[in-house]
């Protein structure tokens, strides 16, 4: 039960869920993916599993869960424009930049996440409830498109789970680029940024990128004004041991700042938990909090297999 797609013939989109077609969707979970970083491979990793397109850990180990442990559940993972994959044109071997890498900014990604959005609502799933679930850039970026109503499909979207996500999206800037990356794209229009290909000879590759990205993380709101926009009930998570987004600056800042607005988000510590949730322990924690907050915003609809679901390896 695994589709493979190209969203706006640009967005390379994989689509799994744990139903017939005949049935209909109860949960789609549109997982965004951070930066530098994707979501799934523009090919499939072996022959003998052509569908299992995951290029990081924490979105796949995401599908396996909920897809096991929540029925009716679809989970659509995407990269963003100018990440491998999502290109109008292939570059010649994955060392190389897709064209629109160069291009790219925030506010494109946010654009993305809505029309992907809209398409499973629309397209696939009409019954569903939405939920968007993002990690690091994701985070920022999923937290940003739930307080955008104005970028909902008809019915709305019905929760947000962001991973690591941080306090203050303009003053982030300084968290994915260097004091030299800042200073080379204000003085010559952009900058070299690392990025990881999954398979990539040598990573990470320098691709070049333009100066809009680093001012696109001006163009977001703070967390009390998303807070006031917000309409649907927010899940933050961030391991305590998170040095890319330090937890002390950052997640009960994030949640007092929204809780303040009036918004409905409660914060999930993962007490050994790193960035990426690299230890079984944190992942675990991680995954049971998102699977009960979705079996929560469904209501009575009570989860799939949760007494015998197996913990998360490596």
């Amino acid at each position: 039960r695994v589709e493979i797609l190209m969203i706006q013939h640009l967005l390379l989109t994989r689509i799994e869920k744990n139903f017939d077609d005949s049935q209909c969707a109860r949960a789609a979970v549109i997982y965004n993916h951070g930066f530098p970083d994707s979501s799934i491979t523009p090919n499939p990793l072996s022959e003998s599993e052509p569908s299992q397109q995951f290029s990081s850990r924490f979105p796949r180990k995401l599908c396996e869960h909920l897809i096991l442990c929540v029925g009716g559940m679809a989970f659509v993972a995407f990269n963003a424009r100018g990440v491998p994959g999502s290109t109008s044109s292939q570059p010649s071997c994955v060392e190389e930049p897709p064209p629109e890498f160069c291009d790219k900014t925030l506010t494109q990604d946010l654009e993305d996440l809505a029309d992907v959005v809209k398409f499973v609502k629309a397209e696939r799933f009409p019954s569903a409830k939405i939920f968007v679930c993002g990690f690091s850039t994701g985070a920022f970026l999923s937290l940003a498109y739930a307080a955008r109503p104005d970028l909902h499909p008809p019915g709305g979207v019905d929760g947000c789970c962001a991973l690591a996500c941080v306090r203050d999206i303009p003053a982030s800037v300084s968290l994915d680029f260097s004091a030299d990356q800042r200073d080379a794209a204000n003085e010559q229009g952009w900058c070299w940024k690392e990025f990881f290909p999954h398979g990539g000879q040598n990573n990470p590759q320098k691709w070049r990128l333009n100066r809009a990205y680093l001012q696109s993380y001006e163009a977001f709101p703070s967390a009390h004004d998303m807070g006031r926009a917000l309409k649907m009930p927010v899940l933050l998570l961030h391991g305590a041991q998170d040095v890319h987004v330090p937890f002390d600056d950052h997640a009960q800042g994030l949640l007092d700042d929204l809780v303040s607005t009036g918004a409905g988000a409660k914060l999930c510590v993962i007490p050994k938990g790193n960035h990426f949730l690299s230890a079984s322990a944190a992942l675990n924690k991680g995954l049971a909090a998102i699977q009960s907050f979705i079996v929560e915003v469904l209501g009575d609809s009570p989860a799939k297999e949760a007494g015998s679901r197996p913990k998360a390896k490596a």
